[in-house]
């Protein structure tokens, strides 16, 4: 009997076993990360779907989507052989080439070989953007598996850059960050799996010849080669380089003119603005995933393969910071560091979040992920606002383009697409880099100012806030104001007309 009544308290005291691990002080610390880990993952796929939901609705928009992108659509409709070549970007029309030429050309060989117009030209330009941009998520989801981060940790570094707001700013637009960030990424993965100099310079000569912006990886590839001395890698990678950048600005000069070069350099220092760089380094760093890959850099202790990217990382932050002080300046300058921050936080999870110790474990999982749900949260909401607000009767202003129809030329307008959409030549494009030319002193406006005091345009359309807008010198703007009245306006876009002279 005795044995018996032994027997069944040890059976009760195996089943009360887990209860009293369950109730121990510490089991929140056990699970409260796993919780987190789903909530997190759960809203960055909602967000992600958004996204492609909002991105769709972006694509089939009939209307440019920033006013960049109907320039870029332009040139780019003319860059094949026989077609419109670049003018000098000192004289007027003052139209010139903003950024170096491999996306233009790609999007206007890729026009004429479907025999589209300007119009397809654009939807060609949004969905290699769109293509590019699932490219890029998919690199990064492998530089983190070639450099040890396990899959679910690489996934989450692909999800956060894909929910970046850098990444879904330039999804869907027809500009060349995206496409340059996928030969960007294309080179640091060479050089983390395969170290073939000659295909990486290859590589990032199409960087920089799509934009000259994301220099920061070739420039610390070329400082790491010479402090290891490794002078053979280095003559493969800057021969390759230059073969490849050769044969495109030859390429280029052939297709669009010995002006195109123009409009890179008048991308450089037109003053500073500070309180601008304020501004969007602040808004730059209420994204969770950069201040993590700080974060990131100190794990790395910059050694390894995730020592190389964490420099990477500060060098681009670094360079891009400084190049925000630039007056035009604008936050896209930050896509590079928060692609190469999203590696970085999956190196982070890889090598902090898996320590044996609980406790700190478990606290650097709360941390992290605490830092990303607001701003997911955030985003997600920001996504599916937008859907709702995508019939807005700003996008089809029909009257203002009927009218300019109906009006001789030149005409001169503040938003590409009035042009194209109306059957007028574009003059002074893209405005914004025009006017930091005038002003900086870099492009003699007179003869512009000269033209419109004459009454030269026969109609100027601009929208309602263009003075505060600015994309205009300021001599222009009064040179309009004493010589153009309004013909027609609405809510939104203002048709102005020469008045008459006694």
């Amino acid at each position: 009997m005795i044995t018996k009544l032994k027997k069944g308290n040890r059976k009760l005291m195996k089943m009360r076993k887990p209860l009293k691990e369950l109730l121990h002080k510490d089991w929140w610390l056990k699970y409260l990360p796993v919780i987190l880990l789903g909530v997190v993952l759960c809203l960055l796929l909602f967000h992600t779907a958004a996204s492609l939901v909002e991105w769709y609705y972006q694509w089939e928009n009939p209307r440019d989507l920033d006013y960049a992108e109907g320039w870029h659509a332009y040139v780019a409709s003319q860059s094949y052989p026989g077609g419109e070549q670049v003018g000098s970007s000192y004289e007027m029309p003052y139209n010139t080439l903003p950024y170096p030429p491999i996306s233009y050309l790609f999007h206007g060989w890729m026009g004429k070989l479907v025999g589209t117009d300007l119009v397809g030209v654009r939807t060609i330009g949004r969905t290699t953007s769109l293509l590019m941009t699932l490219l890029n998520s998919i690199i990064i989801f492998l530089m983190g598996r070639a450099i040890g981060v396990r899959l679910l940790w690489s996934a989450i570094a692909a999800l956060l850059f894909l929910t970046s707001q850098e990444a879904h700013f330039f999804a869907v637009s027809l500009r060349p960050d995206e496409m340059a960030l996928a030969f960007m990424l294309l080179g640091l993965y060479t050089i983390l799996r395969w170290r073939n100099y000659w295909l990486i310079g290859a590589l990032f000569a199409l960087t920089l010849a799509t934009k000259h912006s994301f220099i920061s990886v070739p420039l610390v590839l070329t400082v790491t080669l010479l402090t290891q001395r490794d002078f053979r890698s280095l003559l493969k990678f800057l021969a390759s380089g230059c073969l490849v950048g050769l044969l495109i600005f030859a390429v280029s000069t052939w297709i669009l003119g010995p002006y195109w070069w123009q409009g890179s350099l008048l991308q450089g220092f037109h003053g500073a603005d500070f309180k601008q760089a304020i501004f969007f380094i602040g808004e730059g760093f209420t994204q969770p995933v950069l201040v993590i890959g700080v974060a990131s850099v100190m794990v790395t202790r910059l050694r390894n393969s995730g020592g190389f990217i964490a420099v990477c990382f500060l060098v681009s932050l670094c360079l891009n910071s400084v190049a925000l002080v630039k007056v035009g300046a604008a936050p896209n300058y930050f896509l590079e560091p928060v692609a190469l921050a999203s590696i970085l936080t999956g190196y982070l999870a890889e090598k902090v979040l898996d320590k044996r110790r609980l406790m700190w474990r478990a606290f650097a999982f709360t941390l992290v992920l605490a830092l990303i749900i607001p701003s997911t949260v955030e985003q997600a909401i920001a996504a599916v606002d937008s859907l709702k607000a995508r019939g807005d009767t700003d996008l089809d202003p029909k009257p203002v383009v009927e009218l300019l129809r109906r009006t001789e030329r030149p005409i001169l307008a503040d938003q590409a697409w009035l042009y194209f959409e109306s059957g007028h030549q574009p003059f002074v494009s893209p405005p914004d880099l025009i006017m930091a030319g005038v002003e900086g002193g870099k492009i003699d406006g007179r003869p512009m100012q000269e033209f419109i005091e004459d009454q030269g345009f026969k109609a100027i359309a601009v929208r309602q806030n263009w003075k505060e807008r600015r994309h205009f010198p300021q001599a222009w703007i009064s040179a309009i104001e004493k010589n153009y009245q309004p013909l027609s306006e609405d809510y939104v876009y203002i048709v102005m007309q020469p008045k008459n002279k006694s």
